[in-house]
């Protein structure tokens, strides 16, 4: 993970934080991760995960992951 500086930060709420989560999760559903080179912007799964594990942590979020199969089903 590449390290941020104070003025790469962004202040939100907790509640911020867990409409974010949901946003993630339903995007998880629908849309899923794209193949991305490292410079590319966008969510890659890896990034996808980073992210909802910071928002989870930050909200103590109960949030349970999708099965890794159903991204077949879907």
């Amino acid at each position: 993970m590449i390290p941020m500086s104070e003025c790469d930060r962004l202040a939100i709420s907790k509640r911020d934080a867990e409409n974010l989560l949901d946003v993630l999760q339903e995007w998880e559903e629908v849309m899923g991760a794209k193949e991305l080179s490292v410079s590319d912007v966008g969510l890659d799964w890896e990034r996808y995960e980073e992210m909802r594990a910071r928002l989870k942590k930050f909200t103590d979020s109960k949030i349970k992951d999708l099965p890794k199969d159903t991204e077949e089903e879907l």
